[in-house]
C-alpha cells in the first residue's frame, strides 16, 4: 500500500462508495485478484478510521490495492474490457467496437481506467433498486460485467509490482459515472428462459457462498446445471460461460468448473438413483463447513498460546508435544500453501491415555473437521475430492488391521494424500459408459490409536505419544459442550491469521541448517510446513519448534513395540507380583535393602513369568509360543522401559524403579 492508495480510498469513501482492500493471490496455478479477508461484502466500509486502519496497520504492503463494491450496494456497474496481452486469444476491444456499432454506446463521458494487463474498465451508475447480475461474454467475447456480488479494482492500485499501477484514462472519477444506457440494460436484463435464469441463480450462489464453501457451491451448481444440459434446456457452453466467471471471482479455476461439470454430466445419465447418490455426496461434503475467520487481524502467537493452554488443562502432554500439535492445527488452515501435509499420529500403549480427548479438542480448532472411526476408502477419496477436510480418525489400529479387507486401499490413500499432487483413480459410470476418473486425495489427517504407526505411512507421520495420567498430573476432565464455543473462537483466530499470512508462509524459504542433523529426508518433509509457519510467526517459535520436533521423534517408541492392550497391562501386573515376591524373599534372608533398589535379570524374569500358575506367558499370542527375553523387551518398550545392565554379573535386566511410574499410570 502506498500513501496514494490510502488517499484515493479516503476520497472514494467520502463520496459514499463502500471499499475493500484487495491483492493478488496464486489460486489453482493462476494469479487472481481477491479481497484480503473473508466476508468482504459485509466488511466493506466507508468509515475513514476503518479504512485508515486497513491500509496503514493491517495491510500496509505495497501490493495491496483498493476496490469498490459493484451492484446495488454501491449503485455501480463495471464494464471490464479484456486485452489480448492479458488474456491470450481474447480481444475485448474488438467486441467493444462491435457493441458500440450495435447500440450507439459512447464512452467519452464514462469514468475509465487502464488495468495492469492493458485492459480497460468503465463504470456506470445503476438506477435505485436496479440489479444487474455479473456475467462474462453476454455483451461479447472479452467483455465482462461486474454487478451484484462483485468488485472493481481502482487506480492507483498496483497489485502486480512488476507492472505499472492502474491509471485513470480521462480525468473522470466514480462520482462522475453516468447512468447505465438503456440499450446495455436491455441486453443484460432482457427476459431469458427459465433455465437461463436458474443458471444465473446458480452463479450467484457460487459468488455468495460462505468462506471456505465455494468449491462445494461449484459442485452443487454444476450438478444442477448438468440436469438442464441433459434435458436439452442449456448447452455446455452456456453453463461454462456463466458459472466460470463466478468461480474465478471466488479464487477458483475455470478448469475446476469444467471437471466438475464433466463428472456431473456423466453421472446424471444414470437416472434418479445416481442423482440421489450424487446429491447425498455433495450434501455430505457441504456439511463439513470451513471455519469463518475472526473479523479482525489477530496475533498468531497469542492464538496458539490459547490453544496450548487448553491442551495443558485437559491432556497429559509434554511442552514439546503441545507446541507441535497446535502448529499442526494451524497448518490445516494453510494446507493449500504446502506440498506436504504431515500426518499427526497420536498414539499410546493402552487405552485411557487422552487420545480421544485430544482429538475432540483438535476438532474444535482445525479447518473443516471430519471425525471418523469406521470409514471406507471410498468415503475418504470422495470427501477429499469434494471438500478437502481435516480427517480426524480414532481407533486407527482397527482401520489398519490386516484382517480389514479395505486396509490396502486405506493405506494407499493415507499415503498419497500426504502430497498435494496425491490422487487415486477409479472407474465411474455403469456398463459401457464406465470411464476412469481421478480423485484428488490431498488433505490433512490425524490418526489416533493404540500403537505407533509403522511402514511407509509411519514415515509420513509426526508421532505424539500420550501417557495415562497419574494423581500428580493436574489435568481436568474435558467437557466438550461447555468448551466448544471457546475452541471455535480459537479456530476462527487461527483461520484469520492463516488468511492474512498465507502468502508469506507460502513464500517462506528455509535454510537447510534449520533442520536438525538427525532428521532424514522424510522427517524434513514432515517438518517443513511447521518450520515455515514458525518462521512467519517469529519470536521464539522457530527455535522452539525445531527443538520440539526433535524431541517428539526422539522420545516416541518405535513402531511395532505394542502388543494387545489387555495383555500389556497384564504383563505389568505380573512383573509387579514378581518384584513383590523377590522383596519378600529378600526380607526372609534379612536383606533389607530398599524395594526401589531391587533388580532382576531378563532371563530370570522370563523364567518366573512362564512358570507362574494360571498366567498366559507359557503360550500366548497368535503363535501360542512362550515369552522370550526379546518379546518381553519389545512389549515393555511401549511403556518406555528398556533393559539395563544389573547385578554383579552386569547382565541385561530391569530395576524396580524403572516400573514405579508405569505401575502408577497403568495398574
Amino acid at each position: 500500500m502506498t500513501s496514494e492508495v490510502l488517499d484515493a480510498a479516503l476520497d472514494l469513501a467520502a463520496s459514499g462508495f463502500p471499499l475493500i482492500p484487495v491483492r493478488r493471490k496464486m489460486r489453482s496455478g493462476k494469479w487472481r485478484k481477491v479481497p484480503v479477508f473473508g466476508a468482504w461484502q459485509d466488511a466493506a466500509s466507508i468509515d475513514p478510521e476503518t479504512i485508515t486502519r486497513w491500509f496503514n496497520l493491517n495491510y500496509p504492503q505495497p501490493d495491496v490495492g483498493v476496490a469498490v463494491l459493484t451492484g446495488s450496494r454501491s449503485g455501480l456497474l463495471l464494464l471490464d474490457v479484456d486485452s489480448p496481452a492479458g488474456h491470450p486469444g481474447v480481444d475485448g476491444f474488438k467486441s467493444l467496437k462491435l457493441l458500440k456499432a450495435k447500440t450507439g454506446l459512447t464512452l467519452e463521458r464514462v469514468p475509465g481506467w487502464l488495468t495492469q494487463s492493458n485492459g480497460n474498465g468503465f463504470i456506470f451508475r445503476l438506477k435505485p433498486g436496479q440489479k444487474i447480475t455479473s456475467s462474462a461474454g453476454v455483451l461479447g467475447s472479452g467483455l465482462d460485467v461486474k454487478g451484484e456480488g462483485s468488485f472493481a479494482v481502482l487506480p492507483p492500485s498496483r497489485l502486480d509490482m512488476t507492472r505499472p499501477p492502474y491509471q485513470w484514462l480521462n480525468g473522470l472519477r466514480l462520482a462522475d459515472a453516468p447512468p447505465l444506457p438503456e440499450e446495455l440494460a436491455d441486453l443484460l436484463t432482457r427476459r431469458r428462459s427459465k433455465a437461463s435464469r436458474t443458471l444465473d441463480d446458480l452463479a450467484e450462489k457460487i459468488r455468495t457462498a460462505a468462506t471456505g464453501t465455494a468449491h462445494d457451491a461449484i459442485v452443487s451448481a454444476t450438478w444442477e446445471a448438468a440436469g438442464l444440459i441433459r434435458d436439452g434446456k442449456l448447452s455446455l457452453g452456456d453453463v461454462l460461460t456463466v458459472l466460470s466467471p463466478a468461480a474465478i471471482e471466488r479464487g477458483h479455476d475455470k478448469l475446476e468448473v469444467e471437471e466438475a461439470l464433466d463428472g456431473a454430466t456423466a453421472k446424471r445419465g444414470r437416472g434418479k438413483g445416481g442423482e440421489t447418490r450424487r446429491a447425498a455426496a455433495a450434501a455430505a461434503a457441504a456439511a463439513i463447513a470451513d471455519t469463518e475467520p475472526w473479523p479482525e487481524a489477530v496475533d498468531g502467537g497469542a492464538a496458539l498460546d490459547e490453544a496450548i493452554a487448553v491442551l495443558a488443562r485437559h491432556v497429559v502432554m509434554t511442552e514439546e508435544q503441545r507446541a507441535v500439535t497446535v502448529l499442526w492445527v494451524l497448518h490445516t488452515h494453510l494446507a493449500g500453501a504446502f506440498f506436504h501435509s504431515p500426518r499427526l499420529n497420536v498414539f499410546s500403549p493402552t487405552k485411557r491415555c487422552g487420545k480421544s480427548t485430544l482429538r475432540r479438542i483438535v476438532a474444535g480448532m482445525v479447518a473443516k473437521p471430519m471425525l471418523g472411526e469406521n470409514v471406507s476408502a471410498a468415503v475418504i477419496y470422495h470427501l477429499a475430492e469434494l471438500s478437502r477436510p481435516s480427517f480426524l480418525f480414532d481407533e486407527v489400529q482397527s482401520l489398519l488391521d490386516r484382517r480389514n479387507s479395505d486396509r490396502p486401499a486405506l493405506l494407499s490413500l493415507m499415503c498419497s494424500g500426504y502430497e498435494r499432487t496425491g490422487a487415486t483413480w477409479r472407474m465411474t459410470g455403469e456398463g459401457s459408459a464406465m470411464v476412469p476418473r481421478q480423485f484428488r486425495t490431498y488433505a490433512p489427517m490425524l490418526l489416533a490409536g493404540i500403537g505407533r504407526i509403522g511402514g511407509s505411512l509411519g514415515d509420513r507421520c509426526i508421532p505424539i505419544q500420550l501417557r495415562r495420567k497419574t494423581k500428580a498430573d493436574a489435568v481436568e476432565t474435558f467437557d466438550f459442550d461447555s468448551s466448544q464455543a471457546g475452541l471455535v473462537d480459537i479456530g476462527r483466530k487461527l483461520a484469520r491469521w492463516a488468511q492474512d499470512n498465507s502468502d508469506a508462509v507460502q513464500a517462506a524459504r528455509l535454510d537447510s541448517t534449520v533442520f536438525p542433523s538427525a532428521f532424514d529426508d522424510r522427517q524434513c518433509d514432515c517438518a517443513r510446513p511447521l518450520f515455515k509457519i514458525a518462521a512467519v510467526l517469529g519470536g521464539a517459535w522457530p527455535d522452539g519448534i525445531r527443538a520440539a520436533l526433535a524431541a517428539v521423534w526422539r522420545d516416541a517408541v518405535p513402531a511395532g513395540a505394542e502388543e494387545d492392550d489387555n495383555l500389556s497391562i497384564a504383563l505389568l501386573t505380573d512383573i509387579r507380583e514378581v518384584f513383590d515376591g523377590l522383596y519378600l524373599e529378600h526380607q526372609r534372608e534379612a536383606a533389607l535393602a530398599p524395594k526401589s533398589d531391587a533388580t532382576i535379570t531378563s532371563s530370570r524374569l522370563v523364567d518366573l513369568l512362564i512358570s507362574a500358575a494360571e498366567k498366559p506367558w507359557a503360550a500366548f499370542g497368535r503363535a501360542q509360543r512362550p515369552l522370550t527375553q526379546y518379546k518381553l523387551a519389545n512389549m515393555l518398550r511401549s511403556f518406555g522401559v528398556r533393559p539395563q545392565l544389573v547385578g554383579r554379573e552386569r547382565a541385561g535386566g530391569y530395576r524396580w524403579r524403572q516400573f514405579a511410574e508405569v505401575w502408577e499410570r497403568y495398574s
